[in-house]
């Protein structure tokens, strides 16, 4: 899995053992948050393999605060200074 570059958003969430949906609320809170995140490609979603860290990371540490509060740690943990964040 994490040896391409890129990764199918479906692949990615089978691999996490959670839902297409799942998936997609964490990348539309993250798309809140940035300027540029797991952007769709004629309604394919593949993921780099930042963004696919950033939703593992999103989902992990969702056992232990809310899903707002881990999208905005991943921010603060993988995007401080590489996309600027929507005002």
């Amino acid at each position: 899995m994490w040896e391409n570059d890129i990764i199918n958003k479906l692949d990615f969430a089978k691999y996490l053992g959670i839902t297409e949906g799942q998936i997609n609320t964490i990348i539309s809170k993250m798309r809140h948050r940035l300027t540029v995140f797991a952007p769709s490609v004629s309604g394919n979603t593949m993921l780099a393999v930042y963004e696919a860290a950033t939703i593992e990371f999103v989902h992990n540490h969702m056992k232990e605060m809310s899903q707002d509060e881990a999208c905005d740690l991943a921010v603060k943990a993988f995007y401080k200074r590489r996309i600027p964040k929507v005002k």
